[in-house]
């Protein structure tokens, strides 16, 4: 009986030692470094991005409890103040989830629902992207190669039906609890790139301001150093008159400024907008937000 309880405890720690290494930084094993550092890159200027969250969902414990999903919102409570920073970690918990921001406040509406939360996240230049989107569709660019998953295979990490290094990173059919010895690789390849986003394919709408077709990608925020906390804002349905005023009118306006091809497009982004009670002020606006928008300055 004493052998089988030390091994069951010796599992135990071994398990916990695992799962911390994945969220604490430590890069003591395999990566696949030399064959992703080509999609890393480093952002040249200063952006916005945004991420929309029911507030039921914000902070929530594992009986489901968030905040409250209407009403004030106290500046001080930590599951608003945090949920930047543990979504972001999140992803070394699970590999399929983390923090996921858009490059506008306006396509990824839906996700905040009635109740919503919507964190705006200053981007600042020498960010690193590891970046899928610019090779999107280039497959010999993109795909794994057979000395990979062979070398993959021997650390425990069967990616024999995958074809591309985004699915791998992006935990598309992977996950921290399946498939442990692939989220160790990625995880390790992540910090030892000193990799900050995760940057792939997806959509973005164009407005009428902006010249052209903007660029239709998404991000994971995985590391959160650069930031400071004046970098996070966060703005609800009730907000009252305060210092990101302005801002609201600009987001507002940006709901306005959609570049639509038909009626119900338009009438879509019209139902959509998150304070239609400062029509008047967002009519009157001006566009300086546009500035700090990827793909339109």
């Amino acid at each position: 009986m004493r052998p089988l309880l030390i091994f069951v405890l010796w599992f135990c720690v071994v398990v916990w030692a695992q799962n911390d290494n994945f969220i604490s930084g430590e890069t003591d094993g395999f990566t696949v470094e030399r064959w992703v550092t080509k999609f890393m890159a480093k952002s040249d200027r200063e952006f916005l991005a945004y991420h929309w969250v029911k507030r039921e969902s914000v902070g929530s414990d594992e009986l489901g409890f968030g905040i409250n999903p209407t009403g004030p919102i106290d500046p001080r409570d930590p599951k608003v103040s945090r949920h930047v920073e543990d979504w972001s970690q999140y992803y070394f918990k699970s590999l399929k989830h983390g923090l996921y921001l858009g490059t506008d406040p306006v396509y990824y509406r839906s996700f905040g629902g009635e109740n919503f939360l919507l964190y705006r996240v200053r981007m600042h230049v020498g960010l690193r992207f590891l970046d899928f989107h610019t090779h999107f569709g280039d497959k010999q660019f993109s795909q794994v190669p057979a000395e990979a998953r062979q070398e993959l295979q021997t650390y425990g990490c069967d990616c024999r039906e995958t074809t591309e290094w985004e699915e791998l990173f992006r935990g598309e059919g992977y996950s921290v609890k399946e498939s442990p010895g692939c989220a160790k690789v990625v995880f390790d390849t992540i910090r030892k790139l000193k990799v900050d986003v995760i940057k792939y394919r997806k959509g973005a709408v164009d407005f009428e301001s902006c010249p052209g077709e903007r660029e239709k990608f998404a991000m994971i925020l995985v590391n959160t150093a650069s930031l400071m906390p004046a970098d996070i804002a966060y703005f609800y349905s009730e907000m009252a008159s305060s210092e990101l005023q302005e801002e609201q009118i600009q987001i507002e306006r940006l709901f306005l400024n959609v570049k639509v091809e038909n009626r119900e497009t338009h009438a879509y982004y019209q139902k959509m907008r998150p304070w239609p009670q400062l029509d008047e002020e967002s009519a009157r606006a001006s566009d300086s937000i546009l500035v700090n928008i990827l793909g339109c300055q």
